[in-house]
């Protein structure tokens, strides 16, 4: 059976939706906890869960969107699915909200000065997939990592951050 693994804060939350979008998988949650938890927690925390073995589908929903992209180079997934992705990037931080910085935290925020999109590349076949009712920051993320990467962005119609999924 296909091995996918799914990265997401409190992914097995989708569980009833992934299951039911992916039914020729053997899934793998990997659930992000945001509280005291940094990108690179995340990270190490993914490649720990994923270990040695072989993934067919490598989805990431939201921050779970960049840390699948993050871990790519590393995990080498056949497949990459970013559905979603936080604008966690040096180019979009201009963009941020106040609201959106203190929810963020300050440790955090330095960890994202330090990503730049302009290092992403293709390691795998990769799609983006954004929905046409989510923020507009969250759609610059993804217009502006799939130009970098050379995936497509598939718009999803009617679609925002809390139904993407479904």
């Amino acid at each position: 059976m296909k091995k996918l693994v799914f990265v997401a804060l409190d992914a097995k939350e989708y569980k009833k939706h992934i299951v039911k979008k992916y039914p020729d998988f053997d899934i793998k949650y990997v659930s992000l906890k945001w509280k005291f938890n940094l990108i690179k927690d995340w990270i190490a925390e993914t490649k720990k869960c994923i270990g040695n073995d072989s993934v067919d589908l490598l989805v990431g929903f939201s921050v779970g969107g960049i840390i699948a992209l993050l871990v790519a180079k590393d995990v080498k997934p056949k497949k990459l699915e970013i559905i979603s992705p936080s604008p966690f990037f040096n180019e979009v931080l201009k963009l941020y909200r106040k609201t959106i910085l203190n929810i963020t935290g300050k440790k955090r925020i330095a960890e994202i000065k330090n990503l730049s999109i302009k290092d992403f590349k293709k390691y795998c076949k990769t799609t983006i997939y954004i929905g046409s009712e989510e923020l507009e920051i969250m759609k610059q993320t993804s217009d502006m990592l799939g130009k970098q990467i050379g995936c497509p962005v598939v718009v999803l119609k009617n679609k925002n951050h809390r139904n993407i999924l479904q």
